[in-house]
């Protein structure tokens, strides 16, 4: 059965202001004779009688790692959702299913959109070029780190891996380092590093 509408219940009250036959006044309402007593009795349109909702209609099936999760975020803001997903259960097997993984990334949303994280993160890759013309050439630890590992032959994937961060992540680490060395590729940007003693 459909609800009832609020134009529904005026059209009740119009009738009952005529002639005060609730039978009659609900089937020119289109709606039973319960409901339209229930309506009368209250004085109050549907949309006023709803309540609203305040609970979760399903328990948080993260809220006992979300610390974990957003000491992650803090740490790296650009970690993806994805990434964080497989490292839970990775870190806790058994626990989440994969069809969990869209309520995590609500969440990641929630809590970026909450922080104004997004823009910083959108900010730092739109910032990226302009550090090659900021003096010599220095770079993160973090970032010699996933050159290190580039030289060794790992994918994005891979540093990924290794690191616990996000092929996202790695790319963007990457997308910095190629703007401070000024090149376009990675065995490019390797070759350099080499050259100018930034890697052994």
């Amino acid at each position: 059965m459909r609800p009832v509408s609020d134009a529904q219940v005026k059209k009740l009250m119009e009738e009952m202001s005529k002639h005060g036959q609730i039978g009659q006044a609900a089937m020119k309402a289109d709606m039973d004779r319960k409901t339209a007593r229930k309506y009368v009795v209250s004085g109050k349109l549907p949309s006023e009688l709803k309540q609203p909702r305040d609970w979760r209609t399903r328990p948080d099936p993260f809220e006992a790692h979300w610390p974990e999760i957003e000491a992650r975020l803090r740490e790296t803001p650009a970690f993806e959702a994805k990434t964080l997903f497989e490292l839970l259960q990775q870190q806790h097997p058994g626990r989440y299913e994969d069809g969990q993984l869209r309520t995590l990334q609500r969440h990641v949303k929630r809590w970026r959109a909450a922080h104004g994280l997004d823009r910083e993160v959108q900010l730092d890759h739109a910032n990226a070029v302009e550090l090659s013309a900021r003096g010599p050439v220095e770079l993160s630890a973090r970032e010699r780190e996933v050159l290190c590992w580039a030289q060794q032959g790992k994918t994005y994937w891979e540093i990924g891996c290794v690191l616990g961060i996000s092929q996202r992540t790695v790319k963007f680490h990457f997308a910095r380092i190629k703007a401070k060395l000024d090149v376009v590729s990675t065995a490019h940007a390797i070759a350099k590093a080499m050259r100018t003693g930034l890697l052994p």
